[in-house]
């Protein structure tokens, strides 16, 4: 209990009597905004236009509207019919010592789409002047875009490399630009360790962004299709290499593969062309010396054969393989170790085939023991029979102690294969557990956009349908409250691909109080 006295606070009813009536309702202009700069978020840049194509009820706002209407036809690579938009508002280059708005960088880009090299020049000196991480964001992405308009293509990549790393890769889309960039940026002849670094952790992006393997495998195959196109051959085998280690096996991935990696035939053609030589030049040099004899002819060419086949095969062992820098070679000698594992259902280098070496000597060593000692136990002094010491009898005694072997590796195998099974549902079920777990409680201050089934089950175990009509012009959407914020959240399969998002949207505050009385008297917050 409080020591403070006790002060007679007016009841509800009271309060209600008096007029303080203030409540909040859907904003329909500050929604279209908020959900435009969501679905940019999310990297949808057609949804973010169709969102502000059409002016809704009223006319606050609608400058900015445009803008946004403009920069949306900038980013999906319209620039033509964005600059009528923001010239009908006004907008005008800026000054040379003058400030510059958000409208003057929309028209700038415009021109800089459109072959304009002073303000392209222009443009790209901006990127320095941004401090606000979330205006540099905006400005990068804008810059993707017109470099891409323009064909500028390094400047494109690094551009959507910088606007992932800035926002979080947030679409398939996105993720299979940041991972083109990043491989054909790669130092080809430096370290291995760093090359297999870009090369995973390009995988790892176009996996953050799939909804499951099957999307990852499209994506990858994609992303390997852009690197041929760009000539880095090396770099679509070494992505393609690394997937195959860390998906389920495809068929149409293993033919991408077995098409476009190193032809293995060329470093065997080597050897062997080598063993030829070698072979004459021994010939020879053994004809022309002289031999004691056949025999000792036969052995000279064997042995220097032998020596000449060694040293060539370490050669091509050292050498790169065609179209790879030497710590390429490396590093795609040293990914045959990655294998999909079916039974813990993940990629990459597996400690099992130790231990099935074990098991199968351990099996082995079993049946063996086991063999003997039914030898032993047939007689009454212990002595083998004699049939079991014949040559017949070796030979299925050595039958049966491979299958003994076998017999163990097939035991750990299945043991292994059940055991791992039971895991992995587990901790598939605790993901689903947790995932539906949160997809009840309130993202309204965490996020501005969800995307994928995080933002179905959002949607639908969270947000309830709203009562009023969705005040923007996009088909299959539908407008759903937050029951615990009240904000409006536009929802469907709207992105690419029909990809499900949720976007948050504005409130307004409303007063219903009586005419004539100020409902917030005497109150701020």
């Amino acid at each position: 209990m409080s020591d403070q006295p006790a002060t007679n606070w007016p009841s509800t009813e009271a309060a209600a009597s008096a007029g303080w009536t203030i409540r909040s309702e859907l904003d329909p202009v500050g929604s279209q905004l908020s959900w435009y700069h969501a679905a940019l978020a999310a990297d949808e840049l057609e949804l973010a236009g169709r969102i502000v194509r059409a002016p809704v009820a009223g006319t606050e706002h609608e400058a900015s509207r445009r803008t946004s209407l403009a920069e949306a036809l900038v980013l999906v690579g319209r620039p033509a019919e964005a600059r009528p938009l923001l010239e009908a508002d006004g907008v005008r280059p800026p000054q040379p010592s003058g400030p510059v708005d958000w409208p003057q960088v929309v028209l700038g880009s415009t021109y800089a789409a459109t072959g304009d090299d002073g303000a392209w020049a222009w443009l790209t000196a901006k990127l320095s002047d941004v401090l606000s991480p979330e205006w540099r964001l905006r400005l990068t992405r804008v810059v993707a875009a017109v470099a891409d308009h323009r064909g500028d293509l390094p400047v494109a990549d690094a551009a959507w490399a910088d606007v992932a790393e800035l926002g979080g890769t947030s679409s398939p889309r996105l993720a299979q630009r940041a991972a083109l960039a990043n491989i054909l940026r790669r130092k080809r002849e430096g370290s291995p360790e760093s090359i297999i670094d870009v090369v995973v952790g390009a995988y790892g992006t176009l996996r953050g962004a799939a909804v499951d393997d099957a999307a990852t495998r499209n994506a990858v195959m994609r992303t390997a299709g852009a690197l041929n196109e760009r000539g880095d051959r090396a770099g679509a085998r070494l992505l393609l290499r690394v997937a195959t280690g860390m998906l389920p096996r495809d068929a149409a991935m293993e033919t991408a593969l077995r098409r476009s990696r190193p032809e293995p035939s060329r470093a065997l053609l080597v050897r062997l062309a080598g063993v030829g030589l070698a072979t004459s030049v021994a010939v020879a040099y053994v004809v022309v010396r002289g031999a004691a004899s056949p025999q000792t002819l036969g052995a000279e060419i064997r042995g220097t054969t032998l020596v000449l086949a060694a040293v060539l095969g370490l050669v091509t062992r050292l050498s790169s393989l065609p179209g790879f820098t030497m710590p390429e070679t490396r590093v795609w000698r040293g990914l045959r170790s990655m294998r999909y594992d079916p039974v813990e259902a993940r990629g990459g280098t597996s400690g099992i085939s130790g231990w099935l070496g074990v098991a199968g000597v351990l099996g082995a060593v079993a049946t063996m023991v086991t063999i003997a000692g039914v030898l032993s136990g047939a007689t009454s002094d212990g002595a083998w029979p004699l049939w079991a010491t014949t040559g017949g009898s070796m030979v299925l005694w050595l039958v049966l102690t491979a299958a003994g072997g076998a017999g163990g590796v097939l035991v750990l195998r299945q043991v292994r294969g059940a055991v791992g099974r039971r895991r992995v549902a587990r901790a598939r079920a605790e993901a689903a557990a947790r995932a539906d777990q949160l997809a009840t409680v309130c993202a309204c201050w965490d996020s501005i956009s969800t995307w994928g089934a995080d933002a179905r089950r959002y949607a639908e175990r969270h947000l309830t349908i709203a009562g009023p009509p969705v005040p923007v012009a996009v088909p299959d959407s539908r407008l759903r409250m937050c029951p615990a914020s009240g904000l409006p959240w536009l929802t469907g399969p709207l992105g690419q691909g029909e990809r499900f998002v949720a976007l948050k949207g504005a409130l307004r505050d409303v007063d219903d109080s009586p005419a004539g009385r100020p409902a917030t008297q005497g109150f701020y917050l």
